[in-house]
């Protein structure tokens, strides 16, 4: 009988469960291979690769390899390596001018040299040169000649660098082929294939390394078990199941006697593909007294405990098993269990074991039982190896557990290990993501002081972290310290900041960025100048971002819609429509088509811009170009739509959404609802709110919130009350808007009562009054002259809105408008001396409503005070105050004082609107001065060309052509109402006589009616 350590029983018993386990954790799932029969006979795929290789071999066997006479530059190089100082000699001579990628080949090629170590280092002090890429052949020759000297570890390296250059695998493969011919009789027994094996499995390139795999059967090579098994496993590993039976066919071909480790590997990838009873074939054709188990982890576990029961201590391999598939469902206590079992049974526990079980409880969000189990491998004396910790910290730092991570980098340097890169870096990657960017930095600095080397996506950690901190020079400093270390900085790292400095308007600092950049021999990338374009056009630099446009394309780069996008959206921004059409249509032209989040953005710049037939041309247009929008495409136009009162093609835009079979979301009902309540129309936008319901779409606190708004602006506020209590019954708790909104329609309805009740019930919910509901609150007071009340409002307003004088302002406002004269008085005399001052600074609307009152009462001179002191504060006078002023001259008829405020308001930058040019104008036609009224209306003309705010109205116009014709002016007159049609201010219909009279009857009504007792 075997002993119960026996490795003929145990071994099966580990494979078996090994087995049964995977098929439980979804391996199910890969796709057939095919019938048992053809999984057998190997893939198509795997012929077509031999039968190809084969014949590139036949070709390469079929010429005899041409070695050009040595040039004497190169001939002359060989005989400077056979020298001990040969680097000095050659840099001092004239041939370090001459050498080029062909002449190194030459010299390789040569065979002179015969000391490979020489070839090696001549090579690396070329290539550091960085003057030209070498040639492939070079890194074949140098490979080959390392081998043939036993230095295999070297010619490993060189292989590597070659697969670094990512040269495609056929190139390599024939160059090495085609090298080797020169060397026959020499190295012959294909040592650089398997290393070239080996290097493309290190590099993780899986296919590649098939590839070399399936060409060197037709090169009649046999290959080693050890690196079948490395490819096998690898295959395993990443599911390519395809690939795997290829090889295992190739095995089979060539004879390849297989061991225990590859029948298990084999197994797998039988139950892998869904081919149980295959695995189950190879099961018993391995051992006979294997036994069948049921096929999933309870019954895996079952035959463990049977193991055990019949005397049979089951493998740690079994362990790890059952340990690694128990985490991966989450039974993490059962995996804790098998721990404390192997303990108790004398099975070893390494680090192997212990990182399985640590790694299942980090994904499980268990981050302190995994730190107690690295305590627990300290207390039973398991040396506990650094990648273990870095393994920890890493998760650790990923769920986002920085306080624990910390600790346990903290700990591993108590014990006196040294963390290494992976776990800073993951520690600094945490802070950064967290925005604790300070402490990730700190990490930064220590592990320069260990003089730990920083990979460049370390650094672009702190860089991008530091910039979205908006600690830019920060940032920039540790881009200067990588260039300092010699560690050159990344695209990436560049474009981000060079992104940032363009987000923040410090366009000199990203320019100067690309500048260094360029100077480090790093080329932007499409990325990059993605970023400068969108950045500068953003910002409306145009031509800036034009010029970037012109060199991406001269430097290879193709546009893509990305960068059309900006310049589309910029040149919207800008109001350059035409631009922008441009170069929409320079787009399609270049064959880039826009994607829907272009559309999208498109679409919504014209609807921002009031440019809504641009807006549905653009949409008819991705409907052209077969480009399905989405609901946000629709939502975006509707609500363009609806802002530029196009309520019908709005709802048309909707039924297409729903005939198109896209499925309106919230957002979508959210600007229908809210577009009939605005308009009014309640009954629309209820029943689109129950249409809404019907769908299953729960409504938000902003719907009710817009529904809420309508009903309140319509008078109905009963209607309005009962969907507040409609959303407390529905679980939705009515946040700062909902109150504002109904405590404003209350005021409106003129029940204080309860607007005042709903204040104090929103504080005592957490919410805190802004300033409009203030203002909505002093606004109602004053409506029913209740100023008294509206005083004490302020001294409720000792939070959030302390620094607002909008409430105060209504106050103000409405006692100099509505309230009695000795009201007004008390309160600018109180405004004067300061008094008002704890309830808000007054601020520009404050003292234009005083000056506004005291220039229509007539009292310049203190209106003229006031203006002073507002300047002493300050606060810049706007239109609205000069305005105010030349009202108040011309109505004393003091109008050569207007002329100065004028003048004034024009040095101080004020750009006059409509009203305050009809003032001015008809001042100086009061007064004669015909020329210089007939500047300033040419003046409005011109502003009006290009901006419809300085529009007239028609009254004006009828005045100021009377002004005209007053003075005997018919023919300016004429003229002056040509431009006014021309701009749309008058109909084409009228006539300068007709406006006239009209002005004159109007005049004499108005007598008339003042005439009237």
């Amino acid at each position: 009988m075997f002993g119960p350590k026996s490795p003929i029983i145990n071994g099966p018993y580990g494979i078996i469960i090994d087995v049964f386990f995977k098929i439980v954790f979804g391996f199910n799932h890969h796709l057939r291979r095919g019938s048992p029969v053809s999984v057998m006979m190997g893939s198509m795929l795997f012929r077509k690769r031999t039968l190809v290789t084969r014949a590139n071999f036949l070709l390469f066997r079929s010429f005899s390899v041409n070695v050009e006479k040595l040039s004497d530059a190169s001939a002359e190089i060989a005989g400077i390596l056979k020298q001990e100082n040969w680097r000095d000699t050659l840099v001092s001579s004239n041939l370090s001018i001459e050498i080029n990628p062909e002449v190194v080949l030459s010299v390789l090629r040569s065979k002179r040299v015969d000391d490979p170590s020489k070839l090696l280092s001549f090579f690396n002090w070329v290539d550091s040169q960085k003057v030209t890429e070498q040639k492939l052949d070079s890194f074949s020759f140098l490979a080959l000649d390392l081998c043939n000297f036993g230095s295999f570890e070297k010619a490993l390296s060189v292989v590597e660098r070659m697969i670094e250059r990512n040269w495609p695998v056929a190139e390599v493969w024939s160059s090495i082929v085609r090298c080797s011919q020169e060397f026959v009789g020499k190295s012959d027994d294909g040592v650089l294939f398997g290393i070239l094996f080996d290097g493309y499995i290190a590099k993780g390139y899986i296919e590649e390394a098939v590839f070399v795999f399936s060409s060197s059967m037709g090169l009649e090579l046999v290959p080693r078990l050890s690196r079948c098994k490395v490819l096998l496993d690898a295959l395993l590993r990443w599911n390519r199941l395809d690939l795997f039976w290829d090889v295992y066919k190739g095995m089979v071909e060539r004879n390849v006697v297989f061991d225990v480790k590859t029948y298990h590997m084999l197994i797998i990838a039988h139950c892998r593909a869904g081919n149980v009873q295959l695995g189950k074939d190879v099961l018993f054709k391995t051992e006979k007294e294997f036994r069948t188990a049921t096929l999933n982890v309870d019954g895996a576990l079952k035959l463990k405990e049977s193991m055990i029961c019949k005397g049979l201590v089951p493998l740690k391999y079994t362990y790890d098993v059952l340990i690694d598939g128990l985490c991966k469902i989450k039974r993490l206590e059962d995996a804790k269990s098998l721990l404390v079992e192997m303990d108790s049974l004398g099975v070893s526990l390494d680090n192997h074991t212990y990182s399985l079980l640590i790694d299942g409880l980090l994904k499980g969000r268990n981050a302190d039982a995994a730190k107690g189990l690295v305590h627990e491998m300290v207390s039973h004396g398991i040396n506990i190896k650094p990648y273990m910790y870095d393994c920890c910290i890493c998760v650790m730092s990923k769920e986002g557990v920085m306080e624990k991570a910390k600790a346990l980098f903290d700990g591993m340097i108590a014990s006196g290990l040294i963390p290494q890169a992976q776990a800073y870096a993951s520690l600094i990657e945490g802070y950064c993501r967290e925005k604790n960017v300070r402490q990730g930095y700190e990490l930064l600095v220590e592990m320069k002081k260990r003089n730990i080397v920083i990979s460049p996506y370390t650094y672009g950690t702190v860089v991008k972290g530091m910039c979205s901190s908006g600690d830019l020079d920060g940032a920039y400093n540790i881009v200067k310290e990588m260039i300092a270390s010699g560690c050159r900085p990344n695209v990436v790292i560049y474009t981000t900041l060079i992104k940032t400095f363009l987000q923040n308007s410090r366009f000199g600092d990203a320019m100067r960025v690309l500048k260094e950049m360029k100077e480090q021999g790093i080329a932007p990338d499409i990325f990059c100048y993605n970023s400068l374009i969108i950045g500068l056009s953003k910002a409306k630099r145009m031509d800036e971002a034009r010029s970037f446009l012109v060199e991406m394309v001269e430097n290879g780069l193709k546009p893509n819609a990305f960068t059309y996008g900006a310049f589309i959206s910029g040149y919207i921004e800008a109001s350059e429509f035409a631009s922008a059409d441009k170069y929409v249509k320079e787009m399609r032209e270049c064959g880039v088509l826009p994607n829907k989040v272009l559309c999208t953005g498109l679409i919504n710049e014209y609807c921002k811009k009031g440019k809504v037939i641009e807006a549905c041309s653009a949409y008819r247009s991705m409907v052209d170009q077969g480009i399905l929008g989405d609901a946000k495409t629709y939502t975006v136009l509707m609500n363009g739509l609806f802002k530029n009162d196009k309520v019908d093609d709005a709802e048309e835009i909707f039924r297409e959404m729903r005939g198109k079979g896209i499925a309106p979301d919230v957002f979508s009902y959210g600007v229908l609802i809210n577009g009939f309540s605005k308009l009014g129309n309640m009954q629309k936008a209820s029943s689109i709110f129950d249409e809404m319901v019907e769908e299953g779409l729960t409504p938000n606190v902003i719907i009710y919130n817009m529904l809420l708004g309508g009903f309140c602006r319509s008078g109905e506020i009963e209607k309005a009350k009962e969907l507040l209590d409609e959303m407390s019954v529905k679980g939705l708790h009515p946040n700062a808007v909902t109150y504002c909104t109904i405590i404003d329609g209350y005021c409106k309805s003129g029940d204080l009562a309860e607007a005042f009740r709903l204040f104090d019930e929103m504080k005592l919910k957490g919410l805190v009054p802004d300033s409009f509901v203030y203002t909505t609150l002093v606004d109602g007071c004053c409506r029913l002259n209740d100023v008294e009340r509206a005083i004490t409002i302020f001294g409720t307003n000792k939070k959030g809105c302390a620094s607002s004088t909008a409430p105060f302002n209504a106050l103000i406002n409405w006692v100099f408008k509505f309230g009695k004269t000795e009201l007004k008085t008390e309160v600018l005399n109180r405004l004067m001396d300061g008094s008002f001052d704890r309830f808000g600074k007054p601020n520009d609307v404050t003292y234009n409503i005083m000056i506004d009152y005291l220039c229509k009462e007539g009292n310049l001179e203190a209106a003229k005070e006031l203006f002073h002191q507002m300047q002493n504060a300050n606060l810049m006078p706007t239109v609205i105050t000069y305005t105010s002023l030349l009202n108040g001259y011309d109505k004393m008829g003091r109008r050569a004082e207007m002329f100065p405020v004028f003048d004034e308001a024009i040095a101080a930058g004020i750009e006059p609107d409509h009203i305050m040019y009809s003032v001015i104008i008809n001042a100086f036609l009061k007064e004669g001065m015909t020329t210089k009224a007939l500047v300033l209306v040419d003046q409005m003309f011109a502003k009006n060309a290009v901006d419809d705010g300085c529009k007239l109205s028609i009254s004006t116009c009828r005045a100021l052509l009377s002004g005209f014709a007053k003075v005997g002016e018919m023919e300016v007159a004429e003229k002056v109402m040509e431009n006014m049609v021309r701009l749309q201010y008058i109909p084409d219909s009228a006539t300068v006589i007709e406006l006239i009279n009209e002005s004159c009857i109007s005049s004499n009504q108005r007598v008339e009616a003042d005439a009237v007792p």
